[in-house]
């Protein structure tokens, strides 16, 4: 019993010891640099197009219906939980024929809304 537990331990140093050695021989220009600055280049680029979509779409009924619910750069994000509630779970918004979302529309709201913190 005693040497089976030597042997596990041994294993486990000399897979340790190969698992660093072998993740530390990747040359420094081989590694891909992280841009976090395109990356929310991108998210910034993707909230405009829903805002876009939300102002075409949405706000076009709530200006006369629901002024206190008029989308919003600066509050999107806030009502991200509400707009996948209504859009996806309840499918009651956007209301009429008038004003439905096309399927790339959708397509771009859910995307968004899986990037969104939402309780």
């Amino acid at each position: 019993m005693n040497q089976n537990l030597t042997y596990k331990s041994l294993f486990f140093s000399v897979l340790t010891v190969v698992l660093f050695l072998g993740s530390s021989f990747i040359p420094l220009e081989e590694l891909e640099p992280v841009n976090f600055q395109y990356a929310a280049s991108e998210d910034l680029q993707i909230e405009r197009e829903v805002l876009k979509i939300l102002q075409t779409k949405c706000n076009v009924c709530h200006q006369r219906q629901n002024p206190f619910m008029v989308f919003k750069e600066q509050n999107i994000s806030r009502r991200a939980g509400k707009i996948y509630q209504m859009v996806f779970i309840e499918r009651s918004m956007p209301k009429g024929t008038d004003y439905q979302l096309t399927e790339e529309e959708y397509s771009q709201l859910k995307n968004w809304l899986l990037k969104q913190k939402i309780n």
